[in-house]
């Protein structure tokens, strides 16, 4: 027997709760909680991440770390990683700009205030930008330049009301650049971004963007997604930045998040219920003034691309085809793969390989000139679906064309 985890226990206590609501907010049994205290067990994988999000603590402060199954899970899934702490030997020695953006947070010098409004003219424009580009490479290197200047204005911010405003645009540019990075670099880089933003917008005091930042944790492709994962960080998000703090189209892009849990596990009547909220929330009239971020992202397309990803888990595969075919006229840009990628598995799930795979021909052809990683890795598994029906010529050509992409 191991010794006692005393770093487990303490954190249970300082956080207030018992072992039984402990095991109660993880999903274990009391007796499984309780060793991890008395016997030294450690937690693992979905379960692992949920008591470091419940304690708000790394695991390595719970006396958890790292073990050969969790070390890379630091980076991916722990919901609660505190900012500034990363796996080691993943970082190189020049800094990233989202280390710089922290560093500059958490030291206030001066600031020239007649370069605000240009700043955030420049904010909007790259924010805009990156909702249309169709390479997100193109995008990423003016973002991250932005980024960094942005961090030398918070080195020198004289005032606490110029803070507030250099912060929250922080956080808004850290929100573009952590989209781009996933496309470029996968979800790790990503929420190195997404978390140094939220603190940003704490640092500002800008709860509807932090309500943003926190959804964009919490979003997982739906492929190989851990629903109960994702439903306790949208329920219990980062910093209390809740949906109840959320514009309404950002709310309803958090709705449609919840709803894709509910699908990834099966549950039709909690997927139909937060799909109607994210209907009704999706209705309510764009009020630039009021919505965070400032730019609009969470559109008809989008929510027609989520709902189609959905309804394919569900199985209402005739359901998601009519969802894909009324918004492939209007996508643009990234949406357009991602609603063929949609479409593939549609036709696939209705037993019409050919078609599936022609349709995934159309998503990698769409996905290339992007280079996004995520839409290539998300077609392997439709064409080891699709390989007893490998004497089709459709099936051979998406088989030769995914290997051309390389590993």
């Amino acid at each position: 027997m191991t010794a006692p985890n005393r770093k487990l226990r303490d954190h249970r206590h300082r956080a207030g709760l018992t072992q039984e609501e402990l095991a109660s907010r993880v999903g274990v049994s009391v007796l499984t909680a309780r060793r991890w205290e008395t016997e030294g067990r450690q937690p693992h994988g979905p379960i692992r991440r949920r008591v470091c999000h419940v304690l708000e603590a790394t695991p390595e402060e719970l006396g958890l770390g790292p073990t050969g199954l969790d070390r890379r899970a630091e980076l991916d899934g722990d919901p609660r990683l505190p900012l500034g702490r990363h796996a080691p030997g993943t970082l190189s020695q020049a800094p990233e700009p989202w280390q710089r953006l922290l560093k500059a947070l958490e030291r206030p010098r001066r600031l020239d205030p007649s370069i605000l409004d240009h700043l955030d003219r420049v904010t909007r424009a790259l924010s805009r930008l990156e909702r249309e580009v169709t390479d997100p490479a193109a995008l990423i290197d003016p973002v991250l330049g932005h980024l960094e200047g942005l961090s030398r204005f918070l080195e020198g911010s004289p005032s606490p009301p110029e803070r507030r405003v250099l912060s929250s645009l922080a956080a808004e540019t850290a929100g573009v650049a952590g989209w781009l990075v996933w496309d470029q670099r996968g979800p790790d880089a990503a929420e190195l971004y997404f978390r140094t933003g939220l603190l940003a917008a704490r640092e500002a005091g800008d709860a509807a963007l932090g309500a943003y930042l926190a959804g964009s944790l919490a979003y997982r492709p739906i492929y190989g997604e851990d629903p109960a994962t994702r439903l306790l960080l949208l329920r219990d998000p980062p910093y209390g930045f809740t949906a109840d703090h959320a514009s309404p189209h950002t709310g309803a892009w958090l709705a449609t998040m919840e709803a894709s849990a509910h699908a990834r596990a099966g549950d039709h009547e909690g997927y139909d219920r937060a799909s109607d909220r994210a209907r009704a929330l999706l209705a309510v009239p764009y009020d630039d003034g009021r919505e965070r971020p400032r730019v609009p992202f969470f559109d008809a397309t989008y929510l027609a691309e989520e709902e189609a990803t959905a309804l394919g888990q569900l199985g209402r595969g005739e359901e998601a085809r009519a969802v894909v075919e009324d918004a492939l006229p209007r996508a643009r840009g990234r949406f357009v793969p991602w609603l063929l990628l949609d479409l593939a598995y549609a036709f696939a799930r209705d037993r019409q390989p050919d078609a599936a795979a022609d349709t995934g021909c159309r998503a990698l052809s769409e996905a290339s000139g992007t280079h996004m990683r995520s839409v290539v890795g998300a077609l392997r598994p439709l064409v080891a679906e699709l390989a007893e029906h490998r004497q089709l010529a459709a099936v051979r050509e998406l088989e030769e064309q995914l290997r051309s992409t390389g590993p």
